[in-house]
């Protein structure tokens, strides 16, 4: 069984655990007084990106929570798998309108790494002396539930003793740029929002071989929407959601609530409730946790993952103690994915 054993996040609304707002609580959805000096401390942040900002943070805060280095664990087995997507696209821009108004010269070497989808976890693992593999995934607002998949196969395969897997994705002029350029995007009034959230996982043969265990990863699902096409997106959120079921050994009847996708996006808001109308005959709780802290695009399925594990700690949430929860992370039109977790 793959478990998480530690958590941290950084959002608009705050980074505390205990200060988590309840879903359906509307929050702010970008860091705008973000002072990176308070997590990290004021050495060594020259030429980093905002996202890779976010990222190192929201580590350097799971690390205060309980550090998950023992002394007889070695730095080479310990991996690390983040998600990011347009973490990077402000850092692209900047670049791109300097050397076409300044010239190439008056760019720096710095400058070009951070081009990089990669950078934010290439800087965590150098800042925190991470020697195991590393490992950055793109797939879109799916991309941090594909994160557990991968983590996953090397956890089972004895490859690592631990992974630290994360997302994080920043709110840049380029990103609502992009967003304005593309019509079904824009007209959705998708609610921007930014962010890192982090987990530690680890694999064990049963309960007691975790020291701390928050939550147990039972099963996840993928599936790919070749078109944009309500009937396609139906089939695809439905196959996601199945596989993950499928993977996880459970019935539609056992799962106690569903953490939507729903993000203001016609097509995939509408596949997603149709999907789960006719997998979930009876009526299932569902919370939709991005009206807490926004569309924060291949972060938003690691903030919902925190959040699901952490609403058992919330006192209007106690009935989910012990539940099992379906996550989806639905793309605007390609990769769907789903994941399953008992709290």
């Amino acid at each position: 069984m793959i478990g998480i054993t530690n958590m941290a996040y950084l959002a608009g609304f705050g980074d505390s655990l205990e200060s988590w707002p309840e879903p359906g609580i509307a929050s702010r959805f970008s860091l705008d007084n973000f002072d990176p000096t308070v997590y990290l401390g004021k050495k060594g942040l020259i030429n980093k990106t905002r996202s890779t900002l976010f990222a190192l943070s929201a580590c350097q805060l799971m690390f205060q929570n309980n550090d998950p280095f023992s002394p007889d664990l070695k730095r080479d087995a310990v991996g690390l798998c983040f998600a990011s997507n347009a973490g990077s696209l402000g850092s692209l821009q900047n670049y791109v309108e300097t050397s076409m108004n300044e010239g190439f010269r008056a760019t720096t070497p710095m400058q070009f790494p951070m081009h990089m989808a990669n950078a934010a976890a290439a800087h965590v693992a150098i800042w925190f002396n991470l020697q195991g593999f590393n490992v950055t995934l793109s797939s879109g607002i799916s991309a941090s539930l594909d994160v557990f998949d991968y983590c996953s196969i090397f956890l089972e395969q004895g490859r690592c003793a631990k992974i630290i897997a994360g997302a994080t994705e920043e709110v840049s002029d380029t990103c609502l740029r992009m967003i304005d350029s593309i019509p079904c995007l824009k007209e959705s009034k998708l609610r921007l929002g930014e962010g890192a959230g982090t987990v530690v996982l680890e694999y064990g043969e049963k309960l007691s071989d975790f020291e701390n265990l928050i939550a147990e990863v039972k099963g996840y699902g993928h599936a790919f929407c070749s078109e944009m096409m309500e009937e396609k997106a139906i089939y695809s959120a439905m196959q996601s959601i199945n596989s993950a079921l499928d993977n996880a050994g459970i019935q539609p009847d056992e799962v106690d609530a569903v953490f939507l996708n729903e993000n203001g996006y016609g097509l995939t808001d509408k596949a997603e409730r149709i999907a789960l109308d006719m997998i979930f005959p009876r009526c299932i709780r569902r919370i939709n946790l991005k009206q807490v802290f926004g569309e924060c695009y291949s972060a938003s399925g690691m903030l919902q993952v925190i959040g699901a594990c952490n609403m058992a700690g919330k006192k209007v949430s106690k009935e989910l103690i012990n539940k099992i929860f379906l996550i989806n992370c639905f793309d605007f039109e390609s990769n769907y994915s789903s994941l399953v977790l008992r709290v």
